[in-house]
């Protein structure tokens, strides 16, 4: 009876805590950013642009984002806009470094 009666005393306590990050968690935590490079910029400017974000002297979020340099950067994929032709480098950026368990 002893054991029941704190069960029901830590049982309310642990599920307050929460448990691990779900699948919808990760989702919520993971936002993209973007950065425009001239129509001209030649492979290695980019490729520069790129290890300036990785680096952490280049914001792809341009302060929109509180502690970027802190999460995980990493290139999507580089567009071109249609109307300026400029290069535009799409960066995922999340607040998680392992992949969401699957449940």
């Amino acid at each position: 009876m002893k054991i029941l009666s704190k069960l029901v005393v830590v049982l309310p306590l642990l599920a307050a805590c929460g448990g691990a990050p779900t699948h919808n968690d990760f989702r919520q935590s993971e936002m993209q950013c973007s950065l425009s490079l001239s129509a001209s910029s030649n492979a290695l400017q980019v490729q520069q642009a790129v290890n300036d974000v990785n680096e952490g002297r280049l914001d792809p979020c341009a302060g929109a984002v509180e502690n970027v340099h802190s999460m995980d950067i990493s290139l999507v994929r580089i567009d071109t806009d249609p109307d300026t032709k400029e290069l535009v480098l799409l960066f995922r950026v999340s607040r998680f470094h392992q992949e969401p368990s699957r449940r």
